[in-house]
């Protein structure tokens, strides 16, 4: 009887005691390095391992900010469904700490929502001097839109990354996740365009390739045979498509 008021006083004891962790016990710029390489991994497992333990998230704002910076958004939602006074609060710390995509995110929320050309070309430099590939993808659909004196400009942007070897390759995928963000947001009437008829349609014609909708899919190396005109063309009426 006595060992079993024992057992029971010492589960209660230890019911009290708060759980320590051996992660404190580390010098902190370990710590902070654990710590990015989770977030980087999955925001999920980030704000999981912030709630189990808050005692090892009371760091310095500088390393905090650098933490949100390389924090991942793959899995985060591009517009809150459920808590978004949380959601919010999280992308805002993203974009205040220059997290590259959440800089992407917010430009092109910028532009196709809000139709503020300036705010929306301000996050997306930061995002591609950041190596934000997608930034840039977005900047020349913008320019190229814009109608203007900096329609050639995103012309030039668009084909530099079409030409490149490695870059070329990548841009099916900026396409794509543009279009997704696209797809979950309000669009700006303002914003929407006409398809461009430049000369597509008559490469189109000589080179007898399939079309979709009255547009030639051209990848990889038959982008090669048509004109600057021509890319911008096709990848203006992609996202046309979306909005």
């Amino acid at each position: 009887m006595a060992r079993l008021t024992l057992d029971v006083q010492t589960k209660q004891s230890f019911k009290h005691k708060k759980p320590s962790s051996s992660l404190l016990c580390l010098p902190q710029e370990l710590v902070t390095k654990i710590i990015t390489h989770v977030a980087a991994s999955s925001h999920t497992d980030f704000l999981a391992t912030k709630f189990i333990c808050k005692d090892l998230y009371k760091l310095p704002e500088q390393e905090e900010g650098h933490i949100y910076q390389h924090v991942s958004l793959e899995n985060f939602p591009i517009v809150a469904w459920h808590n978004e006074e949380k959601h919010s609060e999280f992308f805002k710390k993203c974009q205040n700490s220059k997290n590259p995509e959440a800089l992407y995110r917010q430009g092109v929320v910028h532009y196709f929502s809000d139709a503020k050309l300036d705010s929306a070309i301000n996050c997306l430099k930061e995002a591609g001097n950041l190596g934000h590939l997608g930034a840039h993808y977005a900047m020349a659909i913008i320019f190229i839109l814009c109608e203007d004196e900096r329609r050639q400009k995103g012309i030039s942007l668009l084909s530099e990354m079409k030409k490149s070897k490695i870059l070329g390759k990548k841009v099916k995928e900026c396409r794509e996740n543009l279009k997704g963000i696209l797809k979950m947001i309000w669009k700006n009437s303002l914003i929407v365009k006409e398809k461009p008829t430049c000369c597509t349609m008559e490469h189109l014609r000589k080179k007898n390739k399939k079309k979709m909708d009255g547009w030639s899919i051209l990848e990889g190396e038959d982008q090669q045979v048509i004109c600057e005109a021509c890319c911008s063309d096709f990848e203006i009426a992609s996202i046309i498509d979306v909005l």
